[in-house]
């Protein structure tokens, strides 16, 4: 069997660890995309050597913090609701969005001045808040 295979293997055997892999390549990938395309492609930011810090922080959210919370969220959820009918497929989204999901969005704002050491880690997450979570309808 071949690394590429044993690799699947391993992550269809393990659920947590795929959604570690998943998670972590997105939020990383995102910031370098992101990254690339305003210093490197639309020359909007002045410098443009990446920001290796920010790679670190998002890093966390993705590798650590989010496939951890939300592998035991839907674990949870999945074994409350089961099915697919309307009523299940709707309380499951319901509760992910008004239950879930602002404890985390808070979570990141606030986790990511503290990782920046940010003065007022409140400042970002008061600003941005709202309108990130009404956007994510």
């Amino acid at each position: 069997m071949g690394l590429m295979a044993r690799l699947v293997s391993f992550l269809r055997r393990k659920p947590l660890a795929k959604n570690i892999v998943g998670y972590g390549a997105m939020y990383v990938g995102a910031e370098f995309t992101q990254q690339t395309l305003t210093k490197k492609i639309w020359r909007d930011d002045k410098d443009p050597a990446y920001d290796i810090p920010s790679f670190g922080r998002y890093s966390f959210f993705g590798f650590v913090w989010y496939p951890v919370a939300y592998h035991y969220w839907y674990r949870w959820l999945d074994g409350r609701f089961v099915g697919t009918s309307l009523a299940v497929i709707t309380s499951k989204t319901l509760l992910d969005q008004f239950l879930m999901e602002p404890p985390l969005l808070a979570s990141f704002y606030v986790g990511m001045s503290v990782l920046e050491g940010q003065e007022d880690i409140f400042k970002e997450c008061k600003k941005k808040y709202i309108p990130t979570f009404i956007v994510s309808f």
